[in-house]
């Protein structure tokens, strides 16, 4: 654990069934999930306390886990399972999984795997699928745990791999980060459709993205280039307002 003040180790936690491969921390800031590929269990969910800094539970998860997010309440933890490219969520109060979703296609982009947007009210879960689905991204129903549909961009972009989702503070928009072209496409979530797709003029591809928790400005990294965007009145992306560092 880094203190974010110092910049400093501030502790380390140990004991997890092979290596971490992702973690994520709810709300409230009160539990760390952390996913590992078992060498003795196979994948394991672990809940660490971040009041005392230990382990106390583990979960094991159905299929193999790469990604974990909590819900906005954190009363659930999904889990993206690659190999069986299905979402997972996990009840917090039980410990125990609720139901698996398919995502519509596979996870895995090289050594670079997508991370999935998490809508606000908890009910959408926005899936990249780069490999076999090039430029297609994922809708998952997290009520009913179901495939809602895919959303393609437009033709006119030749290799749009999408490799990550953020949403908007108020659900209306879903911001993507498409890798070779080192742009962002604008989902209106109502409709359901690519609004824009706004190119950073990067040498290099796109490897993440995230939001502000205003909703006022995006943050992408395209090869050794830090970009921030302001986010404009409607959801549309201001190209005047463009900082490179």
């Amino acid at each position: 654990m880094i203190d974010a003040k110092t910049r400093q180790v501030a502790t380390t936690v140990g004991g997890f069934d092979g290596a971490p491969e992702a973690v994520a921390i709810d709300p409230a800031g009160t539990f760390l999930y952390v996913l590992s590929f078992g060498l003795t269990e196979g994948c394991t969910l672990s809940v660490v306390d971040t009041a005392r800094y230990v382990i106390i539970n583990r979960v094991l998860t159905p299929g193999c886990g790469r990604r974990v997010l909590v819900s906005p309440d954190g009363d659930f933890v999904y889990v993206l399972n690659s190999w069986e490219k299905t979402v997972t969520g996990i009840s917090v109060p039980s410990g125990l999984p609720v139901a698996s979703a398919p995502v519509g296609g596979d996870l895995f982009f090289f050594s670079l795997l997508p991370r999935a947007g998490l809508s606000h009210d908890g009910t959408t879960l926005y899936v990249p699928l780069p490999d076999n689905d090039i430029g297609t991204v994922g809708v998952v129903d997290l009520v009913e745990y179901r495939l809602r549909g895919k959303i393609s961009f437009l033709p006119e972009m030749e290799v749009p791999e999408a490799v990550a989702v953020v949403v908007s503070p108020d659900d209306r928009f879903a911001y993507i980060g498409l890798h070779w072209d080192a742009a962002i496409a604008v989902l209106d979530t109502a409709t359901e459709q690519v609004e824009r797709v706004f190119r950073l003029g990067a040498p290099a591809g796109l490897s993440a993205l995230g939001i502000s928790a205003d909703g006022g400005h995006l943050y992408a990294v395209a090869g050794q280039t830090f970009f921030r965007v302001t986010v404009a009145t409607g959801g549309d992306l201001d190209t005047r307002r463009v900082a490179v560092e």
